[in-house]
């Protein structure tokens, strides 16, 4: 059996509302963070096309429908057609806005069915999205530029997916923090929000897989203001393809204090102000029993990104990965490639008080 059928991505079958397969697809997932005054696409748009391309193929053969968000229209173009103009989806936006560094705009590719409506008592609207994957492409931007994509496994493990061009395509974007790897698809709206009842049922996936990337992106980023506050920020974490970009690069001590006697089985490439690691030949889930030789590449590479003293990922500053009431959780998953403990307790309540 895969481990993508793997009963734990069922979720909670006795409450409905935390069976994690409503919400969510194994899937190879990667994320990118960047600030919007370092780094906004429109001022690379051409090296956003050609990440994009990478993705492109799948995005063809599986997309059935696209969110469109642009400043210029009363509300976002949503519908199950793609035209021809949304396959250069960054250069389309940047035509439709006037100014060189707009915010709250972005894209979502989306395939996949998820929950019903009325599934999630916390308000949030199932049938807004329908993006469980495990296909999909989604960006946009705030104060800080967002993009999350992700493929379906088998793409992955049969060659569909090329790697190669993905790591070329990486090396030319001014990227802050980038993570490449097994993880999860999540449902959510365009600005990266989803159901709360998502965070707490993919906490045994957690456990299970602990290299797998299985909470929201916008969780692990950094809040208005914040993007330059070291004790606030770091980087997204540690993956198969992990990318370090400034100013976490030099923070992290520069190029050589990264990279002089690494494992010879970390293989590395230097882009624009950012380096990318690759943690063995093939991504993994870190399950015990499975890979267990690769697993300590993971820990490695951390040893020398963990953040440094008491700064985020931390109990002073966490990131509400498994909501406000996980802090403790949320850390220990975020620090466990930097030499911290994992798994901790957890209490499966999916709704806690508060």
């Amino acid at each position: 059996m895969s481990w993508t059928e793997d009963p734990v991505f069922e979720g909670e079958q006795e409450d409905r509302h935390n069976q994690l397969c409503l919400w969510a697809r194994p899937a190879f997932r990667l994320g990118l963070l960047s600030s919007v005054e370092q780094g906004h696409p429109f001022d690379y748009v051409d090296d956003y096309h050609a990440l994009f391309k990478v993705f492109e193929p799948i995005l063809r053969r599986d997309a059935e429908r696209l969110l469109m968000t642009d400043r210029n229209l009363k509300k976002p173009r949503q519908r199950k057609s793609i035209k021809t103009e949304d396959w250069t989806p960054f250069h389309y936006l940047q035509e439709k806005v006037s100014r060189a560094r707009p915010t709250f705009i972005g894209f979502n590719f989306q395939s996949g069915q998820t929950a019903p409506d009325g599934i999630s008592p916390s308000g949030w609207r199932a049938h807004e999205v329908h993006d469980a994957g495990p296909t999909g492409f989604r960006w946009h931007v705030t104060t800080t530029s967002w993009l999350d994509a992700t493929v379906p496994v088998a793409d992955i493990e049969d060659g569909t997916f090329d790697i190669a061009a993905l790591r070329a395509a990486l090396l030319r974007l001014p990227v802050r923090s980038g993570l490449g790897g097994y993880g999860l698809c999540m449902s959510q709206d365009i600005n990266g929000y989803g159901p709360k009842s998502n965070a707490y049922a993919a906490y045994p996936v957690a456990v299970k897989f602990p290299a797998l990337d299985t909470t929201y992106l916008d969780k692990r980023g950094w809040l208005n203001g914040d993007d330059d506050k070291p004790e606030k920020t770091w980087i997204l974490g540690i993956n198969w393809l992990t990318l370090v970009g400034e100013p976490f690069l030099s923070r992290a001590g520069g190029i050589a204090a990264l990279t002089d006697g690494l494992d010879p089985r970390i293989e590395w490439w230097q882009g624009r102000d950012t380096v990318l690691f690759q943690l063995g030949p093939r991504p993994i889930t870190g399950q015990a029993g499975v890979d267990d030789d690769m697993l300590p590449l993971y820990r490695e590479l951390g040893a020398r990104l963990a953040p440094p003293g008491d700064t985020a990922p931390s109990a002073a500053h966490p990131r509400h990965l498994f909501g406000n009431r996980r802090d403790g959780v949320s850390v220990a998953l975020e620090r466990r490639f930097y030499g911290g403990k994992w798994p901790v307790p957890f209490d499966l309540d999916p709704y806690p008080e508060g």
